[in-house]
C-alpha cells in the first residue's frame, strides 16, 4: 500500500488544514487527485492549497461517483449510457408492470401503485446492489423483493443502459487490471470527508489507493461507518487530531453524545465557560418563518460586525421545509445567499402538462383540464382560436438538465413521506401573450357547462351551454345592461373555449393505449409544443427518457408516475460563484467545508432529529437476516447524530441553534429537540431542563409576540420592520411628545398617505368623494350627463337598484359591472334556466290558445287548454333539451314535471278569474332588438313616458277586458317579496308601475290601466300584487324620475345602503363589509328616505 494518512477530527477546519499540509508536503508536479464529499468541498480544498502558494495546474477535483464514472467510461470501448434517476424509475415502473401481469408482485401488490413506491424501491435496490448482496441471498431471504430486483435488472439490460451499481463495478474491475491506465492513477490522492458506507465504495477506494502515489483520507469524528470503511480500504486505522482542544466549540464537539466519560469530572475553566456563551447561542421563535426571519437578522448583525457573508452558513436538516421560509427573509434583508442545491419552486409548465396527462388518464376529466387552464400556460392561439400546430420533430429536442448535484444525487425524500399523496396538479383574441384573461373565464364556463368527462360529452355540453347563454339573452326583460353585456362576453369566451379545447381533447383521447416509450416521447413532445406556452422544461425531461425508446409497452398511468415527480417542481440552479454569499445547504453538503459562523435551524422534535422509521421495502428484521451491513434503525439513529456533528464541526467560532415553538401548519406546540439540550450539556457540563432551555432561548430575543418587528429599529431587516419598530416605540410614548414623530412615513410613502386620507374621509361625518360617486367639480359632470334618464333608456330592473343603494345603481346600471356568476349545483335546474323555460312555455301556450281560439280559458274549455299546455310544454322542453344537453337527465325530467304542474295550476286559476280580463299581447317588448319570441306589436325603440324618461323592457302579458281597460301582468317565478297593496315596494318593485306608464303611451285609448305582479308558481303561492294606475301612482312615478335623474345630474350616487341591503349585494367586495354601520353616521338623504318609505 502506498504512503497513506488517515486522520479524524471533530473540526472540519482542522481536517481541511491537515489535508492541505499533506498536499504541500507531496510532489504534485504531475498533478493531484482531490476527491471531496461534494464538488464544492474539493474546490475549496484546492483553493486553500493555491492560497499557500503551490501550483495547482493539472489537479483533478471530483466526487467519488464522478471518479468512478470517468474510470468506467475509459474501461469500455463503447460505454453504455448511464441511466439517470428518471430513467431508473421508468425502468422500475416497467418491471413492476411486468410482474403484475404475471401475478408475481407478492406482498407489494397492494402498494405498488402508491405514490412513492417506485422511489422507495429504487433506493433499496440501489442499496443492496452497492452492498453487493447476491441474488441467492435475496431469493432465499426475501423472494418477493428478489423477483423485483431481477425484473429491474432484466429491464435495465434490455434497455442497454447502466446504473450506479454497474458504474462502480466496471470501474473497480478496470483498476484491478494492471494494464489499465488512466490520468487519475499514480497521483497523490486526497479523500476529504468522503462518506464510505458501501462495499462498492470501499472496494473502489482500495483499488484506487493501490494505484496512487499516496493517499490522505479525513473523516468526521463520529462517522463510524465511514471510518471503518476507509480503514478496510486503506489498511490503516484512523488517528484523531485533538490539537484544538482548548477552543470552546472543539471541547463541545468532542463531548457531544459522549456517554463514556463524566463531563462533570472535567468542568470547563471560567474562561472557557465565558467563551462558550459566545460560541454557542440558542434562540426560538413562534414558527418556522419567524425563526428564519430571526436567522436573517442575526446574519445581518454578524455582517455588521465584520464577518464576511461567505464565512457564514445556514445548514438545514429539513431543507424541503426550511428553504422556502429562508428565501424571503434573506431577500428582504438584502443578504446574498448561495443555495447549494438550488431553489425549488412549483413549475407551472410542468404542472400544466401533468394536468393534461391526468385529464387523459381520467377519461378527459373536466376538473383536470380546468387545472391546466388555471396555470396560465395556454399558448397563443391561431387566428381561428385553435391551439398552435405541433412543432416539427427536429425542433422538439431540448437537452436534458445536467445533474444539479455534483454526484447526481437528488435531495433525499424523508421516508415518512414516501407514500404521501402526490399533489394534484387560470381584446378579442382568446389568448393574448399567455395572459389568463380568457382561460380564467374558461374555467368557470367548464363548471357551468357541467362537463365531467368523455369526448362526446364535451361536445354536447359545450354546445348546450352556448344555447343556454343564447336563451338567457333572449329573456332580456329581466336582464339589466351589465348582465346582458356579461352574457355576450361569456358567449364569445365559450366560442373561444370550444375552438381551443376540443382539438386538444381529441389529441388527449388518443393517449390512452399502452405504447413503447419511444412512441410516448414522440406524442408527448408534440403535445407539449402545442399546449404549453413555455415547453422547454417538459421537453428537457422527456429528452432524458430518449434512451428508453425500446422499453414498453407502458400505459398512461405508468407514464404519469414516472414524469410527475420531475415535472411538478423546478429546481433553479444556484449562482455559479458562492463567494460573497451566505452558504445555505443541507447538512450533508457541509462535509469538508468550514465557516466562521454556522446556523442550525429546526432543532425541534420530529424535525431534527426526524422520526426514525424502517425502510418500507425491507424491514430491519429482513435486513439483519440478509446481510448485517444493510442499514437498520440503529444506523439511522447514528446518522441523525452524525448530522449534528457535521453541522457543529463546520463552525470555527460560533454556532447558532434555533427551533420553532409552534407547528403553525397543524396548530400545535413543538418541543425543543433533545439535541439542543445535548449541545448545551456538552458545552457547559450540565444538562438543562426544557424550561431552562426555553428561558435561554428567550434571553437574546429582539422581537415580541403580536408585533412583527424588533424592539430596536437598528435590528430591522428591511424598511417595513424599521417603520414598525418606530411606531411601536411611539405607542407607549407621551402623545404630546410623540405627535408628528411618524410623519416621515406619510412623506416617504405616497400610497400610505393616500390610503390614510381616503380612510379618514370614508369615516368622517360628511358625504365625501370616498363614499362612492360624489362629483364636486362642474367639469366632471359632463361625463355623467349622457346617463340621465332623458338621455338613455333604462330597464325597470336597473332602476330598482337605486332604492337599495345609489352606488349599487351606479356600478350596475351606469358602469355596467356584473358579478361573477356562481355556478349552480347540477342536482337542480339553474333559476335563470327555469325562469326562461317557464316564460317560453307560457308564450307558446298563450300563442296556441289564441290561434286555436281557446281564449279566454273557462271551466268549459279547461280540458282543451290543458291539452294545449301539454303540447307547449313538450315542444319547448324538447327544444331546450336538444339545445342545452342537460347534465343529468333525471334532474331535467323532474324540473319539467314540476313546471308542468305549476302551469296547470296557472291555467286553472286563469279559468277562475272573474275580472273579465283576457290575454291580449304576449312578450310585448320595447327598446330591445333581436327578440326571437316577441309580440308582433313590439317596437325596437325605447318608450318615453309622461314623466319624461325613457324605458326599455318586455311586458310578459297584457290583458284587456270588454271596457277596453288594460292590465299589465309581470310574471314572477320566485318567492313573494312585496307586501300586499304595495305599488313600488320602497322603490324595489318598479315593473308594474313603469310598464303601466309604457302601456298608457302605447295604448292612449285605454280608459284605465292596471298593474299586477303575479307569482305564478308554487314557490310564490300563486299570489298577486296589483293596483290601478291613478293619480297617486303617476305622482310617485314623477317623483321617482325626478329623484333618480337629479342624483345622476349632480353626480351624487353614494354608497348609502338601506337596511340589510349589503347582505345580498353583488358589489360587497368593492365597498367592504361594514357599509351600513359606516354610513349611519352620515347625514340623511331626504329624497332617498322618501323613496324607501313608499309602499
Amino acid at each position: 500500500m502506498p504512503d497513506s494518512c488517515f486522520q479524524g477530527a471533530s473540526s472540519s477546519d482542522q481536517r481541511v488544514s491537515n489535508a492541505i499540509k499533506w498536499l504541500l508536503s507531496k510532489d504534485t508536479s504531475s498533478g493531484a487527485l482531490v476527491i471531496g464529499a461534494s464538488r464544492t468541498s474539493a474546490d475549496e480544498l484546492v483553493r486553500g492549497v493555491s492560497i499557500s502558494g503551490k501550483a495547482i495546474f493539472g489537479w483533478y477535483r471530483l466526487t467519488l461517483l464522478q471518479v468512478a464514472r470517468s474510470i468506467a467510461s475509459w474501461a469500455v470501448v463503447e460505454p453504455a449510457p448511464s441511466v439517470g434517476h428518471l430513467g431508473q424509475k421508468a425502468i422500475l415502473s416497467r418491471a413492476v408492470a411486468s410482474l403484475r401481469s404475471e401475478s408475481a408482485l407478492g406482498r407489494f401488490v397492494k402498494v405498488a401503485d402508491s405514490p412513492g413506491f417506485v422511489q422507495a424501491a429504487r433506493d433499496t435496490i440501489e442499496e443492496v446492489g452497492l452492498q453487493d448482496v447476491s441474488d441467492d441471498q435475496l431469493q432465499s431471504g426475501t423472494p418477493d423483493f428478489g423477483l423485483l430486483v431481477s425484473a429491474y435488472r432484466a429491464q435495465l439490460r434490455e434497455s442497454g443502459m447502466v446504473d450506479r451499481v454497474d458504474v462502480y463495478r466496471t470501474a473497480t474491475e478496470a483498476l484491478v487490471n494492471d494494464a489499465f491506465t488512466h490520468p487519475f492513477l499514480s497521483l497523490p490522492t486526497v479523500l476529504l470527508d468522503v462518506p464510505v458506507w458501501t462495499r462498492a465504495e470501499i472496494e473502489l477506494i482500495r483499488q484506487l489507493a493501490q494505484r496512487s502515489s499516496g493517499v490522505c483520507a479525513t473523516v468526521q469524528e463520529g462517522d463510524t461507518r465511514s471510518a471503518e470503511g476507509l480503514s478496510a480500504a486503506l489498511g490503516s486505522e484512523v488517528t484523531v487530531d485533538e490539537s484544538d482542544e482548548d477552543r470552546p466549540l472543539s471541547r463541545m464537539r468532542r463531548r457531544l453524545f459522549d456517554t463514556t466519560s463524566a463531563i462533570a469530572d472535567d468542568p470547563p475553566s471560567p474562561r472557557l465557560r465565558r467563551d462558550a456563551r459566545e460560541a454557542l447561542k440558542v434562540f426560538s421563535e413562534a414558527g418556522e418563518h419567524l425563526e428564519c426571519v430571526e436567522v436573517a437578522r442575526r446574519v445581518h448583525r454578524l455582517a455588521n460586525n465584520g464577518v464576511p457573508f461567505d464565512k457564514i452558513a445556514i445548514l438545514l436538516h429539513s431543507p424541503e421545509l426550511y428553504r422556502p421560509h429562508l428565501e424571503d427573509p434573506l431577500d428582504r434583508a438584502g443578504i446574498p445567499a448561495y443555495f447549494s442545491h438550488g431553489v425549488t419552486r412549483p413549475d407551472p409548465s410542468g404542472r400544466a402538462f401533468i394536468s393534461l396527462l391526468l385529464c387523459a388518464a381520467e377519461g378527459l376529466s373536466a376538473r383536470r383540464f380546468a387545472e391546466y387552464l388555471s396555470l396560465g400556460q395556454v399558448p397563443d392561439a391561431t387566428a381561428e382560436g385553435e391551439p398552435p400546430a405541433e412543432a416539427d420533430e427536429g425542433d422538439r429536442w431540448v437537452s436534458p438538465d445536467d445533474d444539479l448535484l455534483a454526484d447526481g444525487e437528488p435531495e433525499e425524500t424523508p421516508q415518512l413521506d414516501l407514500f404521501a399523496q402526490m399533489p394534484a396538479v387560470e381584446p378579442a383574441a382568446p389568448v393574448v401573450s399567455g395572459t389568463l384573461r380568457a382561460p380564467r373565464r374558461w374555467e368557470r364556463l367548464l363548471v357551468e357547462a357541467s362537463v365531467i368527462g368523455g369526448l362526446d360529452r364535451w361536445w354536447r355540453r359545450l354546445g348546450g351551454l352556448e344555447q343556454e347563454l343564447a336563451l338567457k339573452l333572449d329573456d332580456r326583460d329581466d336582464l339589466d345592461e351589465a348582465t346582458e353585456e356579461r352574457l355576450n362576453r361569456e358567449l364569445e369566451h365559450l366560442k373561444s373555449l370550444r375552438a381551443y379545447a376540443l382539438p386538444i381533447l381529441t389529441d388527449l383521447d388518443r393517449l390512452r393505449k399502452p405504447r413503447q416509450w419511444g412512441v410516448w416521447i414522440q406524442r408527448l413532445t408534440a403535445l407539449a409544443t402545442r399546449c404549453l406556452r413555455e415547453p422547454a422544461r417538459v421537453l428537457s425531461v422527456l429528452s432524458e427518457l430518449a434512451p428508453m425508446a425500446s422499453v414498453g409497452p407502458v400505459g398512461i398511468d405508468e407514464v404519469y408516475r414516472v414524469l410527475a415527480p420531475n415535472l411538478l417542481e423546478l429546481t433553479e440552479r444556484p449562482e455559479s460563484d458562492r463567494y460573497g454569499r451566505v452558504f445555505v445547504a443541507p447538512i450533508e453538503a457541509a462535509r469538508g467545508l468550514a465557516f466562521d459562523a454556522v446556523f442550525i435551524p429546526g432543532l425541534a422534535e420530529r424535525l431534527f432529529p426526524g422520526k426514525i422509521v424502517q425502510d418500507p421495502i425491507l424491514g430491519d428484521r429482513v435486513r439483519e437476516r440478509l446481510d448485517p451491513v444493510l442499514a437498520t434503525n440503529e444506523d439511522r439513529v447514528q446518522e441523525e447524530r452524525l448530522a449534528l456533528r457535521i453541522a457543529m464541526g463546520a463552525a470555527r467560532d460560533q454556532v447558532f441553534l434555533s427551533y420553532p415553538r409552534v407547528d403553525l401548519e397543524h396548530g400545535r406546540q413543538r418541543v425543543s429537540s433533545f439535541y439542543a439540550l445535548e449541545s448545551l450539556r456538552a458545552m457547559t457540563g450540565t444538562l438543562p431542563s426544557i424550561s431552562e432551555l426555553d428561558r435561554e432561548a428567550q434571553k437574546d430575543r429582539s422581537t415580541r409576540p403580536g408585533w412583527p418587528a424588533p424592539k430596536e429599529a437598528n435590528d430591522a431587516i428591511d424598511h417595513s420592520e424599521f417603520d414598525l419598530s418606530i411606531i411601536d416605540a411611539l405607542l407607549d410614548a407621551d402623545p404630546d411628545e410623540a405627535a408628528g414623530s411618524a410623519r416621515y412615513l406619510i412623506e416617504s410613502n405616497d400610497h400610505l398617505a393616500r390610503s390614510l386620507r381616503w380612510r379618514y374621509r370614508r369615516y368622517s361625518n360628511a358625504w365625501t368623494v370616498a363614499d362612492g360617486l360624489m362629483i364636486r367639480k362642474e367639469s366632471e359632470r359632463d361625463a355623467i350627463e349622457q346617463h340621465r334618464l332623458k338621455t338613455r333608456a333604462y330597464s325597470p330592473t336597473a332602476l330598482q337598484a337605486y332604492a337599495a343603494c345609489p352606488y349599487q345603481f351606479f356600478l350596475k346600471a351606469i358602469q355596467r359591472l356584473s358579478p361573477r356568476e356562481e355556478a349552480e349545483a347540477i342536482e337542480r335546474l339553474d333559476p335563470l334556466q327555469r325562469g326562461a323555460l317557464i316564460h317560453d312555455i307560457q308564450y307558446a301556450a298563450l300563442s296556441l290558445l289564441r290561434d286555436r281560439r281557446v281564449l279566454p280559458v273557462t271551466e268549459l274549455n279547461l280540458g282543451q287548454a290543458y291539452a294545449v299546455l301539454e303540447e307547449a310544454v313538450n315542444g319547448v322542453a324538447e327544444d331546450f333539451r336538444d339545445r342545452l344537453a342537460p347534465a343529468i337527465d333525471r334532474v331535467w325530467r323532474d324540473a319539467v314535471a314540476a313546471i308542468h304542474a305549476d302551469l296547470r295550476e296557472w291555467l286553472y286559476r286563469m279559468s277562475q278569474d272573474e275580472t273579465g280580463f283576457v290575454p291580449w299581447r304576449f312578450e310585448l317588448s320595447f327598446g330591445l332588438r333581436d327578440m326571437e319570441k316577441a309580440d308582433p306589436h313590439s317596437t325596437a325603440d325605447p318608450i318615453e313616458v309622461e314623466s319624461g324618461f325613457r324605458l326599455r323592457g318586455c311586458i310578459d302579458l297584457l290583458e284587456r277586458n270588454a271596457k277596453g281597460e288594460l292590465r299589465v301582468v309581470d310574471h314572477k317565478t320566485g318567492r313573494v317579496r312585496i307586501p300586499d297593496g304595495a305599488i313600488i315596494g320602497g322603490g324595489e318593485s318598479l315593473q308594474p308601475l313603469l310598464y303601466g306608464l309604457v302601456t298608457k303611451v302605447l295604448f292612449e285609448e285605454a280608459p284605465n290601466v292596471f298593474g299586477e305582479l303575479y307569482y305564478c308558481t308554487t314557490a310564490g303561492g300563486f299570489e298577486k300584487r296589483g293596483f290601478e294606475l291613478r293619480d297617486n301612482a303617476l305622482m310617485i312615478a314623477d317623483r321617482l324620475a325626478e329623484t333618480v335623474d337629479a342624483s345622476i345630474e349632480r353626480g351624487q350616487l353614494p354608497a348609502a345602503p338601506k337596511e340589510d341591503a349589503c347582505r345580498l349585494c353583488d358589489f360587497k367586495s368593492i365597498c367592504g363589509h361594514y357599509e351600513e354601520q359606516r354610513t349611519e353616521r352620515k347625514p340623511d338623504i331626504p329624497q332617498l328616505t322618501w323613496l324607501r318609505s313608499l309602499t
